[in-house]
């Protein structure tokens, strides 16, 4: 329990350090950072095929180079929250054993970089990203998007919502300007980049219009925006929800001042190496799987996600890739 703390300690002081250190960021820096005058859309890494033009990384042409590990290795999204997250996920892991018929191991990763590089070096099999990440995942570290969370029906979808104090003077975009806005993390889609791309179509870039710095967290930007820390933060409405029907905040105590199109919510997949047949299994894992009445219900009731559902990269993501392009910002690279 003790030890428990001190690494959520630590873990914190990491997290404010990084906060810290993207405040001390100057105007020149920032603008460098994320290119906002340079459109760079990103395709795949040459390492990989896609011979069907899905914009996903094909399995490799040598079947001897596909793996079919004696254990899989199944982590969710990275995060300081990570660790706590993964128990949600204890009856998916168990139906993911029993579909493949192999043992499956769990892993928590702070950073998306780690994430991304466990997936490329071939230490971590089934995996979820949030999805601002799921364009890096995917040309960087081979990431093969499988579903998404959603409803019986077959529909799903998030929205970028900006947030303000229920007292807050702040109406509507244009009161922005001058304003301290919290993002979550520079690879969020929800928290930072579409709220970058739409603040960009309003003729408003960091430092000269606004100030900015980073919670690294939706719930951390949700919890202090409600008790008037900060001034204002784009946040995901599936996490919004989510804090809602926790009790975390009330209804009184925050407005949403504007709200995006719909996009895929967090992501799950496979490393595009895997056999043809592990690779099938774990689809079907997925795809099979009913999240009523296991560890997760409670995690997604407040969204009233039910199931996964299947999603198309090339077609469910056109938006996050033009999201990505306008601002030109490749959130992290995978060492070759």
């Amino acid at each position: 329990m003790v030890l428990g703390s001190f690494c959520a300690l630590a873990a914190k002081v990491v997290a404010n350090r990084i906060v810290e250190e993207t405040d001390r960021q100057n105007e020149q820096s920032i603008l460098e950072e994320f290119r906002f005058k340079t459109a760079s859309p990103r395709g795949l890494d040459a390492k990989f095929t896609d011979a069907n033009d899905d914009l996903v990384a094909d399995a490799p042409a040598d079947p001897g180079k596909r793996q079919s590990p004696e254990a899989l290795v199944f982590s969710f999204v990275a995060g300081l929250t990570a660790e706590e997250e993964l128990k949600d996920w204890r009856d998916f892991c168990a139906h993911l054993s029993r579909v493949t018929g192999k043992p499956v191991e769990t892993k928590t990763f702070t950073t998306l970089a780690d994430q991304l590089e466990a997936l490329a070096g071939g230490k971590l099999h089934v995996t979820g990203f949030n999805s601002g990440a799921v364009p890096t995942a995917v040309t960087t570290a081979g990431f093969v998007p499988v579903c998404t969370f959603g409803h019986d029906d077959g529909s799903f979808g998030v929205q970028m919502q900006f947030i303000v104090a229920a007292r807050s003077s702040i109406k509507k975009l244009e009161d922005l300007k001058g304003k301290v806005i919290t993002f979550t993390d520079p690879g969020s889609n929800s928290g930072c980049k579409a709220a970058l791309a739409l603040l960009q179509d309003h003729e408003m870039l960091p430092q000269r219009d606004y100030s900015w710095r980073f919670s690294l967290g939706h719930e951390e930007s949700i919890a202090r925006v409600a008790s008037g820390e900060y001034e204002v933060a784009p946040v995901a409405s599936d996490m919004l929800q989510l804090a809602l029907a926790a009790g975390t905040i009330k209804p009184e105590q925050f407005r949403v001042i504007y709200e995006s199109e719909r996009f895929p919510p967090a992501t799950m997949g496979y490393a595009h190496d895997l056999s043809d047949e592990l690779a099938e299994k774990v689809r079907q894992a997925f795809l099979d799987f009913d999240c009523r009445g296991t560890s997760l219900q409670k995690r997604f009731d407040a969204s009233q996600t039910t199931r996964f559902v299947p999603v198309s990269y090339k077609q469910d993501f056109a938006l996050i890739r033009r999201i990505d392009a306008s601002i030109g910002r490749p959130s992290y690279q995978v060492a070759p």
